[in-house]
């Protein structure tokens, strides 16, 4: 049992299963209106730009299009997520918690129980998300470094989220930011 702060004035420490529970709804909030997103956007934006650049009439025309739209759908449906998932970053940055956290009562604090500032709770949020915000910045500024840092960061944080089994219950950026999760 988490000794040191096991209670603030709102609720205890948030367990492993629930934090992997909001992780999980998170994922699948993120990945549903990701690709929706994602796919609409892409192969609205696909489409209207070859249609722009195509003064070309008649069925031809369309098929070109029309493919145009489909290639923009199908890479919207590979970023789309990852553009979802910096729009997460940002609203647990400003609530400290995110939909599926407030769904099933979380919320971010200070790790000894009391509210966490906007700039601590921002860190926290860009760590958490590092993965999905470098990956977009590599693709946007055409540098293969960031989205091999990406996956790096990816697998560290996978690795520490592990580290939430133990006594304190926090995550290694719960760790870092001097952050953990309790009960709202």
């Amino acid at each position: 049992m988490y000794s040191r702060t096991s209670r603030n004035s709102y609720g205890d420490v948030v367990e492993p299963m629930k934090r992997v529970l909001v992780g999980v709804l998170d994922g699948i909030f993120i990945a549903v209106s990701g690709t929706v997103f994602g796919m609409l956007f892409g192969g609205m934006v696909a489409r209207a730009h070859i249609a722009a650049g195509n003064e070309s009439t008649g069925a031809g025309a369309q098929g070109v299009e029309a493919l145009g739209g489909v290639l923009g759908g199908i890479l919207g449906f590979i970023i789309g997520p990852f553009i979802i998932a910096v729009v997460f970053m940002i609203i647990e940055g400003f609530f400290g918690t995110t939909p599926a956290g407030k769904l099933l009562g979380t919320k971010v604090y200070r790790d000894d129980g009391m509210e966490a500032g906007k700039g601590v709770l921002f860190i926290r949020s860009a760590m958490k998300y590092a993965p999905a915000w470098l990956f977009l910045l590599g693709l946007l500024l055409d540098v293969d470094f960031f989205v091999d840092l990406s996956d790096y960061a990816f697998t560290i944080l996978f690795a520490g989220m592990f580290v939430a089994l133990g006594e304190s219950r926090q995550t290694l950026y719960d760790l870092a930011s001097k952050t953990n999760v309790f009960h709202t």
